[in-house]
């Protein structure tokens, strides 16, 4: 097993996004999304058409690759989804949070991408609480109102209240991904190398090492080291593997 580059969860120059996902909206999240903030009745003049209409919806903490409780002053991975159900795209979206209320440096990003009118985005956000408690994450889209919007009561989410513990003297490794690189999972060519890669993070409060398995249909192929990994870190690896015949296998990452 190769190590590669290690790398922080955190970004001590702002919010850290990562688009994951773009697809079509469906009319069923239209109208989802049209059922929670219904417009109000108003003598006012329509607002003019062929303007974007931002919703963020389904921010909550990844508990599929993590879980509760969270270490305290780590950043932990939230995911959320910003639909644009207005007629006209939207561009550099600005995100922000706060928690409990409280606004801070480095709690700010834009999004480098265009929200297509009727389309969705799928982002990850790391989001960190300096001290073990309850808190809420409130996160708001284009929270300055650059992007004139069709309306603006529907840009704000708050996921739900959570408990942050603090780790000092725990280890909490995680595995958190495994792909193989130029082949879909589904499609790897026979009597060639496969070059995998994978990633553990150690997102307890105590630097170390934990053991490695690749298994195949359950049956350790390959195992190793992570080597130190230190608190907050993830350190992403490479292998090579390839088959003799063609077979349908399950591969594994255990930690």
């Amino acid at each position: 097993i190769e190590d590669n580059a290690l790398h922080a969860f955190s970004s001590d120059e702002g919010l850290s996004l990562e688009v994951v996902d773009s697809f079509p909206l469906t009319e069923e999240m239209i109208a989802e999304a049209e059922s929670k903030f219904p417009p109000a009745e108003t003598n006012e003049i329509s607002p003019m058409a062929n303007q974007p209409d931002l919703y963020p919806t389904a921010f909550s903490a990844d508990t599929e690759n993590y879980h509760e409780p969270f270490a305290a002053d780590h950043p932990v991975i939230f995911t959320f989804y910003i639909y644009n159900t207005g007629d006209a795209s939207a561009s550099n979206v600005v995100v922000e949070y706060d928690v409990d209320g409280v606004i801070e440096s480095g709690r700010r990003a834009t999004l480098d991408t265009t929200i297509q009118a009727g389309y969705a985005l799928k982002v990850e956000a790391q989001v960190t609480c300096p001290n073990a408690g309850d808190y809420q994450i409130h996160l708001t889209v284009n929270p300055d109102h650059t992007i004139s919007e069709e309306r603006y009561d529907n840009n704000s989410v708050t996921s739900a209240l959570y408990t942050w513990v603090e780790f000092a003297d725990t280890y909490d490794f995680r595995a958190v991904s495994l792909t193989a690189q130029d082949y879909p999972l589904n499609a790897l060519p026979v009597n060639v190398p496969v070059t995998y890669q994978f990633a553990v993070a150690n997102v307890g409060g105590k630097s170390g090492s934990v053991p490695i398995q690749i298994t195949a249909n359950g049956t350790t192929i390959i195992s190793g080291s992570s080597g130190t990994l230190p608190a907050g870190y993830a350190q992403n690896y490479t292998f090579e593997f390839s088959l003799n015949y063609s077979l349908t296998f399950n591969l594994g990452l255990v930690v």
